[in-house]
């Protein structure tokens, strides 16, 4: 199902209409507070539009919350401890289930995934390997066009390494010049996501709670801070493999092995169903009949188990 006018909705509301609400909530307080200096008059408009633009992300919110439950995945997703229906929307309307045809690039374009970038010999990153980035259009030379938007370019770019760059494989990061190549909102909306799972006792707390203690034996050098992230990011992504598989399910798209199966020849499977998920397919569609994964056991979620409606 297209999620066009969801995904408009969700923008309208965030990039817009909440701001401005914020916008006016502020410059209220400091006027309450008095470190705004303003007429009764200036006060009272000021009020009104608060009250108006409180008014509009109200039903906004009502509208978005209408429209996402005829998404086959938002029942489900909803009902996963520590994401409620606003985060739900949020995920369903920025990422096309059809076009992410595997886990890993759904990983890639939430922010999570694993890219090749050009590091010189002191170890700084100089460029990805393939990016993006805008020009103008004078600049132009044999690139592949991609968007043109009046006097500039957007081109994708095989990047020339100079001799003494090599090449190597890290987490996608943010490079000057060059275009994210994942998405920025949707990775905020998920560390919100990973930050609730912590707060409520998630089921997913689980992958963070042994991340850090494999972090703190294979990385001591590692400050907190990063161990936290790198904890929060394996979360994450277990979060994301599950929704992935369920998702492709509901829509009757084509699944694929697990990808710490198939890539990385793991053999312990977690369940979606135990982390509140409707039951996934049996594990024997994706491995091989003489290859058989360790069934992990958890407790018990407290969220009821939805069936797969197809």
């Amino acid at each position: 199902m297209s999620n066009s006018l969801l995904r408009a909705l969700v923008d309208l509301r965030d990039r817009q209409i909440q701001k401005s609400r914020v916008a006016f909530s502020n410059r209220l307080s400091a006027i309450d507070r008095l470190t705004d200096e303003t007429d009764g008059k200036q006060r009272e408009v000021i009020s009104r539009w608060l009250d108006v633009f409180s008014t509009l992300e109200k039903t906004i919110d009502k509208d978005i919350g209408s429209i996402v439950k005829l998404e086959p995945i938002y029942e489900e997703m909803s009902q996963i401890r520590g994401i409620g229906p606003m985060l739900t929307a949020k995920i369903i309307a920025m990422v096309n289930i059809e076009v992410a045809d595997s886990v890993s690039a759904l990983w890639r374009y939430s922010g999570y995934g694993v890219g090749k970038y050009w590091e010189d010999e002191e170890g700084k990153v100089q460029a990805p390997q393939v990016g993006m980035k805008w020009i103008k259009t004078g600049e132009l030379q044999d690139e592949i066009i991609i968007r043109e938007v009046e006097e500039k370019v957007l081109v994708r770019i095989v990047v020339n390494p100079e001799p003494e760059w090599k090449l190597v494989e890290m987490r996608d990061r943010p490079l000057e010049g060059w275009l994210l190549p994942y998405n920025k909102r949707l990775k905020t909306t998920l560390y919100l996501v990973a930050q609730s799972f912590l707060k409520c006792g998630s089921p997913y707390r689980l992958f963070f709670d042994n991340a850090k203690l494999h972090y703190a034996v294979t990385h001591p050098e590692w400050k907190p801070a990063h161990v936290r992230d790198a904890s929060m990011r394996k979360m994450t992504k277990m979060f994301l493999s599950h929704c992935w598989l369920r998702w492709r399910l509901l829509e009757g798209l084509p699944t694929r092995q697990p990808y710490a199966h198939e890539k990385l020849g793991h053999e312990t499977y977690y369940a979606p169903e135990d982390f509140g998920w409707g039951k996934a397919v049996d594990v024997n569609h994706w491995i091989e009949a003489n290859h058989k994964p360790k069934l992990t056991q958890l407790p018990k979620v407290s969220q009821r188990r939805l069936s797969n409606p197809k």
